[in-house]
């Protein structure tokens, strides 16, 4: 997972960005790519149906929206126990609070060619900032894992274009952000009450509720 400045979960999990680990349940050499999130339930399938997209470039829609609080890591075996109870202890300290969204944005990816259209956080900033900060922390004394964002600018990534120039991608990226912006209200988008973090370690999916 991950978020900003900019480099996203869906782009460095990207094949070749990390070492080659399975994303079934069983690991690859006995490691698991692995990262902590926060789903975002929202069916945007009509917005997508509704733009227009040029032949010269490809869109992917991104099924399962997400909010990132790590980056990607490679976890073996004996570390999942010790991952799990970290994050377990982080959600213990929050109490459940609201996301909302302020716009789309265009993002373009700082490790690849690909661009991403996101809808970016407003409401909910500083908790996000709270639980990243947390789980830095732990995950840098614990696993040695690098730490987050310094300055990450949260967001849900809705779709990336990709399959030309990063110039016209860019240009594509930002006049679609602005064709979303114009026909929804985004403030009709949300907000998503946030009860509970996610873990993803290779196909298996966990939660820890908040108190």
């Amino acid at each position: 997972m991950s978020l900003v400045a900019y480099s996203d979960s869906e782009e460095e999990t990207a094949p070749g960005k990390l070492p080659p680990v399975a994303l079934e349940s069983e690991g690859y050499r006995n490691e698991w790519l692995s990262y902590v999130y926060i789903p975002v339930p929202l069916d945007l399938e009509d917005l997508r149906r509704r733009v227009e997209t040029p032949k010269a470039v490809l869109l992917e829609v991104i099924d399962h929206l997400h909010i990132s609080l790590t980056r990607p890591l490679v976890l073996r075996k004996h570390e999942q126990g010790p991952f799990y109870e970290q994050v377990r202890q982080v959600a213990a300290i929050v109490r459940p609070f609201s996301v909302g969204f302020a716009r789309f944005v265009c993002l373009p990816s700082d490790t690849s060619e690909r661009v991403f259209i996101a809808l970016e956080v407003n409401a909910g900033w500083h908790e996000l900032a709270e639980l990243v900060c947390a789980l830095n922390e732990r995950f840098s004394r614990l696993l040695h894992a690098r730490e987050y964002y310094d300055e990450a600018r949260f967001h849900a990534s809705v779709a990336y274009l990709y399959g030309a120039p990063r110039v016209y991608l860019v240009r594509e990226g930002e006049r679609i952000a602005r064709a979303w912006n114009h026909s929804f209200r985004v403030k009709d988008i949300g907000p998503v009450t946030v009860r509970a973090i996610y873990t993803k370690v290779g196909q298996d999916i966990e939660y820890a509720a908040f108190h």
